[in-house]
């Protein structure tokens, strides 16, 4: 089954990023905010949520359009996954 993830930014410039496995594009979520309507990730779904609403920075993931559902290959998920590179 495919790997789905959307990266969004809210109101206040915090990025985020929706990981799902699904075998077809998960729902796209928008919530109004006054007068402007954002996304807002993925909508519940029935497939597994792998990481809902998970900070990133805006330079992360920048081939990724935001607002819009992307399927992840195996080399994107490699990259996603690795944490070789964080201390902790």
């Amino acid at each position: 089954m495919p790997l789905w993830g959307i990266k969004f930014v809210d109101l206040d410039d915090r990025w985020w990023v929706d990981l799902i496995i699904q075998e077809q594009a998960p729902e796209v979520s928008y919530v109004r905010i006054g007068s402007q309507v954002v996304c807002d990730g993925f909508k519940p779904t029935e497939g597994r949520v792998v990481v809902r609403k998970a900070s990133v920075q805006p330079a992360d993931l920048s081939e990724w359009s935001t607002d819009t559902p992307v399927v992840l290959d195996a080399a994107a998920q490699k990259r996603i996954f690795d944490l070789s590179g964080v201390k902790g």
